[in-house]
């Protein structure tokens, strides 16, 4: 039996919770450096599902990926191959990779 895609867009998005669930919890510990956690984030470029806001260290930026076939898993070759001979890879569909650079730079200015 397979998913329907609002199934399994429900079961992701049931995944990206769970995982930020995981890094709220992280706050409850005093040796931690996380002051808050967003879903979603505004102003995240295109890592944007789960930031971890950092009292000193620079935040954190997830962008959560999750598969509900194990025929497939969510590897590098995943990543990096495009699904059809003229299609884009996801990474570069998310542009996750300039939204990582554009975080780094942000979180680098604000060390400064």
């Amino acid at each position: 039996m397979s998913l329907s895609a609002a199934g399994a867009a429900l079961q992701g998005h049931d995944y990206q919770h769970l995982f930020a669930w995981y890094h709220a919890l992280r706050m409850l510990n005093p040796a931690e450096d996380v002051v808050g956690v967003e879903i979603e984030a505004k102003n995240a470029g295109n890592v944007d599902d789960v930031v971890v806001r950092r009292r000193a260290a620079a935040d954190e930026h997830y962008q959560v990926k999750y598969s509900v076939d194990g025929r497939r898993p969510i590897d590098l070759a995943w990543w990096v191959t495009p699904a059809t001979s003229r299609g884009k890879s996801p990474l570069q569909a998310t542009r996750a990779a300039s939204g990582w650079r554009a975080c780094r730079a942000a979180s680098a200015g604000a060390a400064m």
